[in-house]
Order: structure tokens, then sequence, then C-alpha cells
């Protein structure tokens, strides 16, 4: 799991590290929208998350998705690989690696 957020880091987010703050991440840029993705869960999830903003999306171009910022893109990655992994039981609910 820890590799894959790794490649989603390197794939998406290492264009948008700041270039004047080694290591910081530009918070400003709407690098995603919730239009950009196909799977259904992660689509909805990044609705919530996502800002109202009519500009076009860089992505994909679309306007009428709610846009994304880095820290967003981060929180929405981890909400689907961590809190997806989860089983949830009739009573209580385990993480599907400790099976």
């Amino acid at each position: 799991m820890l590799a894959t957020l790794k490649a989603i880091y390197s794939t998406l987010l290492r264009p948008f590290v700041s270039r004047q703050t080694p290591g910081a991440l530009q918070t400003t840029a709407f690098p995603l929208c919730s239009e950009c993705f196909q799977d259904e869960g992660l689509k909805l999830d990044a609705a919530q998350l996502g800002v109202a903003n009519v500009s076009p999306c860089r992505n994909c171009g679309k306007e009428i998705g709610r846009k994304l910022t880095i820290d967003s893109i981060v929180h929405l990655a981890h909400r689907f690989f961590v809190g997806g992994s989860f089983l949830r039981l009739e009573y209580g609910g385990v993480s599907s690696h400790c099976i």
C-alpha cells in the first residue's frame, strides 16, 4: 500500500512541488477535478472534497467538476486506499491486510 501511495505521489503530485521552497506543496493549484476519475466511488469522494470553481480543469478541461488541491488529492488517495481496505463485518470490522 505504501508503494502505491508513493507511486501516486511520484506520478501525480511530483510535478506540482513548489520550486521556491523545496518539499513544500503548492496548495492553491487545482491539478485535478472530480470529473477526472472514471471510478464512481473516487468521483463521489472527490466531489465531496473538492472546491466549487468554474474554471476549466487543468487535466480534463471540464468546468463542471469540483476542483481538487494537492492536499485534497493526497487525502482522497489515503481515503481510497487505506479506508477502502477496511473490511466491514456485522459486529465491527478489521483491516483487510490483517486477515
